[in-house]
Order: C-alpha cells, then sequence, then structure tokens
C-alpha cells in the first residue's frame, strides 16, 4: 500500500514556546521565593531541585532558540514542577502545570500528513482522516502543499526546510488517481 509523509510548518509553536518561557520564569520566581521563607529541609531540597531542573531547561531553551528549534525539556519540566506543587499543596497549580506539560509535548511535535490510499491522516488531536471523497483535489507545488475540499474549504500548508519532500510529480500523481478513483464509486 503507498502512502506519503508530508511534514508541514507549524506556525502556533512560536506563541506557545513565548508562553512556555514565561511560565518557566514565573515558576522559577515563585520557587525562589518559597525557598527564601525558609521551609523544612525536606521542602528546601524539593524546592532546590525545582530551581535547578527549572534553570537548565531555561538554559537548554535559549541555547536552541538561537538554532530555531524547540525544547521539549521544558514540557518534562513543567510536569516536575506540577509534582512540586502538589507536594507544596498548591493543587490548583499543580494541576495545572501538569495539564500544560503534557499538552505542551503534543503541540510541540511536528505536523505530519499521512496520504494513504483509504484517506489522508490530518494532524489533529485526536488524530482526524478525511476520505478521499470528500477531497476535490490534492496539491503539492514549490513547498506548499494545498488541500481542496468538496465542502469549499481550502487548507493551505508550508513545508519546514530541512525535512525532505515526496517527488512532486509522483505525489500529485498518487493524490489525483485517488481523488478520482473515489468520485467514480
Amino acid at each position: 500500500m503507498q502512502h506519503y509523509t508530508i511534514v508541514v510548518s507549524n506556525h502556533k509553536s512560536g506563541a506557545y514556546r513565548l508562553t512556555s518561557l514565561i511560565i518557566g520564569l514565573m515558576n522559577l520566581a515563585l520557587f525562589s521565593s518559597f525557598l527564601i521563607q525558609k521551609p523544612s529541609d525536606t521542602i528546601k531540597w524539593v524546592l532546590l531541585a525545582g530551581i535547578l531542573f527549572l534553570s537548565a531547561a531555561i538554559l537548554h531553551y535559549f541555547f536552541l532558540q538561537k538554532k530555531n528549534k524547540t525544547s521539549v525539556y521544558l514540557n518534562f519540566c513543567f510536569i516536575l514542577c506540577g509534582f512540586i506543587w502538589l507536594l507544596l499543596d498548591i493543587y490548583f497549580t499543580g494541576i495545572g502545570l501538569l495539564i500544560f506539560g503534557i499538552f505542551g509535548i503534543y503541540a510541540n511535535k511536528p505536523l505530519k500528513f499521512v496520504f494513504k490510499e483509504d484517506g489522508i491522516w490530518y494532524p489533529s488531536f485526536p488524530a482526524k482522516i478525511i476520505p478521499w471523497e470528500n477531497i476535490d483535489q490534492v496539491l503539492l507545488k514549490d513547498h506548499i502543499l494545498t488541500i481542496d475540499l468538496i465542502n469549499n474549504k481550502l487548507l493551505q500548508f508550508t513545508m519546514p526546510a530541512g525535512f525532505s519532500l515526496p517527488d512532486e510529480s509522483h505525489f500529485n500523481q498518487f493524490c489525483r488517481s485517488c481523488t478520482l478513483s473515489k468520485k467514480s464509486l
């Protein structure tokens, strides 16, 4: 069974990275302020571990920011910070950070479209399949993927640099044959 996988740019990742940085810095400041309040020895070591992990994750984030990449370490650090807040009996913040960290791992994944003979696997949460019966035309040209649906919706995505693309003519021929075979049924 022939299939194509195409990675498209995630334009919302920049806003998520900025939000993650702000939340990380806020947690770093809050952990430091709790540490200044002279907690018990056990809590002190937990707070120090949180400060250490957050500092390392934020430094790692800045190092990768120069290379235009995303850091999943900050998301794992949010999960760790969520558990620390739960240990400090601050449940609302702890649960919020746990959820933010888990969803952040999914939000920063590259968006991959998989084109198969039974339809297009659309990278949403949860994953969605667009059957070929709902598609009028698919075109890949000059690093732009265009999906024209029969309900007059048009989806366009750009390809990031560094990812290999399939041969445009073979891909377009595959999509054309899939749409024509489903329309003839």
